[in-house]
C-alpha cells in the first residue's frame, strides 16, 4: 500500500495523536475507489485471506453498517494510538510492580538461606531456632500489619487485577481516570487535574467500575410533559428521535422507546427515554459531545411537535374590602 503523497512518507510508528491523524487521512486516501467511504472490497487486495480483510474491515466499521467514513477511519486509528500507549504505561508499572516484588522474595529467600546456614553448620537445631524464633516474635508484633497489608496488596495488583493505567473508573461515585498502578498504592487523576493517592489495601475494598472494559453503554433520560398531551404527539416524537438516531447510527443505536414512568396527578406525564451509545464512555469528551448532540435534537423534536408544559394553575382570591379612612 503506497502511503506516500502530498504529505510525504507517513511513518506509521505513530506515538503522536497528530501522527495518528496524518496516518488515518493517508490510509483512507489510499484504499479509497472514488468514494467518500469504504466497503470491504477495498480491503481484499491487501490481504492474502478473505477472512483476514473482514476481520480488519470489522475492526474499522464500528457501527457495521457496511461501510466506512472518514471520521470512523480517524477515530478508530486515534483509539488505537491510545490504546497502545496505555498499553505501554500499563507494562511498565507491572514491570516496576514485578520488580518491587522480586526484591522481597530474594530478602525472604536470604533469611531462608541464613537459617539453613545455621542449621547446617550447628549441630545444636534448638539453639539455633530459640533465639531466631524470637526474633521472628518480636518483628512480628511490628511488621504484622505491612505484611498483611502487603499480601492483600499482592493479590489485588496480580490476581485481582481491576484496572490498568489509563482506564476510566466510577469509585465511590467520583470519575477518576487511573494515572499510575504500583504494588502498593494507586494514583488517579479526577477531571478538574488533582491527583489521589489510593492504597491498594484500601482499594481491595471497594466497588470499582471499570468503563474501559465495559461494552456499550446507556443512560435514561427524563422528561416532563403537561398531563394532557395526546398520545399521537408522544408517538411522533418518538419517530422523530428515532429519525435522527437512524442518521446517525455511527455513535448510537439506532432505536428507542418512549415509556411512561410516572403521572404527577393531573398534572405532569414523566416520560423516561432509554438511550444505547455505540461504545463506552472512556473517551469522555466524545461521551458529553453525543449526548449534547442527542439533547439538542431532542430538543428540537419537542419544538417541532408542539409538546409543552404548563405549571399547574394556582388559586387566586382578591378581597375588594374598603381601606380604613384616617378620618
Amino acid at each position: 500500500m503506497d502511503l506516500s503523497g502530498d504529505y510525504g512518507e507517513v511513518d506509521t510508528d505513530i506515538n503522536s495523536q497528530k501522527r495518528a491523524r496524518r496516518l488515518a487521512k493517508k490510509l483512507f486516501g489510499a484504499l479509497q475507489n472514488q468514494r467518500q467511504f469504504l466497503v470491504m472490497e477495498d480491503f481484499l487486495p491487501y490481504f492474502n485471506k478473505p477472512k483476514e480483510a473482514e476481520k480488519a474491515f470489522a475492526l474499522f466499521d464500528k457501527d457495521g453498517n457496511g461501510d466506512i467514513s472518514k471520521r470512523e477511519m480517524k477515530d478508530m486509528v486515534i483509539f488505537i494510538y491510545k490504546e497502545r500507549k496505555a498499553l505501554m504505561i500499563g507494562m511498565r508499572d507491572m514491570s516496576q510492580a514485578v520488580g518491587k516484588l522480586d526484591r522481597i522474595f530474594l530478602v525472604f529467600a536470604f533469611i531462608v538461606l541464613f537459617i539453613a546456614c545455621c542449621m547446617l553448620f550447628d549441630n545444636s537445631i534448638v539453639k539455633t531456632l530459640i533465639p531466631l524464633g524470637s526474633m521472628f516474635l518480636a518483628l512480628t508484633f511490628v511488621f504484622g500489619s505491612t505484611a498483611a497489608s502487603l499480601f492483600k496488596s499482592i493479590i489485588f495488583v496480580f490476581v485481582t487485577h481491576p484496572y490498568d493505567a489509563g482506564d476510566r473508573v466510577f469509585l465511590d461515585g467520583d470519575n477518576l481516570m487511573v494515572f499510575k498502578v504500583g504494588l502498593l498504592s494507586t494514583i488517579f487523576v479526577k477531571a478538574d487535574g488533582q491527583m489521589i493517592y489510593a492504597p491498594n489495601e484500601v482499594m481491595c475494598t471497594k466497588f470499582i467500575h471499570n468503563i474501559r472494559r465495559s461494552g456499550n453503554q446507556s443512560e435514561t433520560i427524563e422528561l416532563g410533559i403537561d398531563f394532557y398531551t395526546p398520545k399521537a404527539k408522544v408517538m411522533e416524537l418518538e419517530q422523530k428521535i428515532n429519525d435522527f438516531l437512524q442518521a446517525n447510527s455511527r455513535d448510537y443505536h439506532p432505536s428507542i422507546n418512549i415509556h411512561i414512568a410516572d403521572m404527577t396527578k393531573t398534572n405532569m406525564m414523566k416520560l423516561y427515554i432509554f438511550l444505547e451509545f455505540k461504545g463506552n464512555w472512556q473517551d469522555g469528551g466524545r461521551r458529553w459531545e453525543r449526548r449534547t448532540r442527542f439533547l439538542f435534537a431532542l430538543q428540537e423534536s419537542i419544538i417541532a411537535v408542539g409538546i409543552k408544559y404548563y405549571l399547574p394553575p394556582q388559586p387566586l382570591h382578591i378581597h375588594n374590602a374598603e381601606p380604613s379612612l384616617p378620618f
